[in-house]
């Protein structure tokens, strides 16, 4: 326990299936309580939510082929704070609404919102002449709408809401000798990328 109930958890289990296969499980947890006032809306900003997490499992069908397999994730629900307002909207005096430190008069809670997960396979197989065969294909995909308000010197009260979503798809291919072989390694690499940001001021 830390300042403003801050509070960590981490925790990571490995589990030995077989001979030929094992898992291994991690997580983490970050909580801690905000300490910036919004008087408007009663709650307090500059929060702290965030769970990751992350699973891998490793399968060794013969001692030439082997397979890695992953998923990890992260989900973050912050109430966030850029800066604390000097002044009122056009800058001629000091806020008369949260003139304390710590303390924002905003109509709403700025909130950072972020869900990311992610996908991996390794194939890798190693013929008898010393010869590579390896195959990464992966997949992620982020989800991080945000909703913020601003006060600046001289300039009017803005508010902003951001929403974006990616998705992107890297795939690799290579072949490969033995270091010791003359022939040169060969790779091919691909990646598909999709990323949606629509957003409103």
């Amino acid at each position: 326990m830390g300042n403003y109930n801050l509070r960590e958890f981490q925790g990571m289990l490995n589990v030995p299936i077989s001979d030929k296969v094992a898992a291994k499980v991690s997580v983490s947890k970050t909580d801690r309580d905000g300490y910036i006032d919004n008087i408007t809306t009663g709650n307090e900003l500059d929060t702290k939510d965030v769970l990751a997490y992350r699973a891998q499992l490793r399968i060794q069908p013969t001692d030439q082929f082997e397979i890695n397999l992953a998923y990890d994730g992260l989900s973050a629900d912050n109430k966030i704070l850029v800066g604390e307002p000097l002044t009122d909207p056009y800058g001629v005096m000091i806020t008369p609404f949260a003139p304390k430190p710590r303390q924002v008069a905003f109509d709403f809670d700025p909130t950072e919102k972020r869900d990311v997960s992610g996908a991996m396979m390794d194939l890798n197989y190693e013929f008898a002449n010393g010869f590579t065969v390896k195959s990464i294909t992966g997949y992620r995909n982020t989800d991080a709408p945000t909703a913020m308000r601003q006060t600046m010197r001289r300039s009017p009260l803005s508010s902003s809401i951001t929403a974006m979503t990616s998705n992107s798809s890297p795939r690799s291919f290579r072949s490969s000798r033995h270091p010791m072989a003359r022939s040169p390694t060969w790779v091919a690499f691909t990646i598909t990328n999709k990323t949606q940001t629509p957003y409103a001021m």
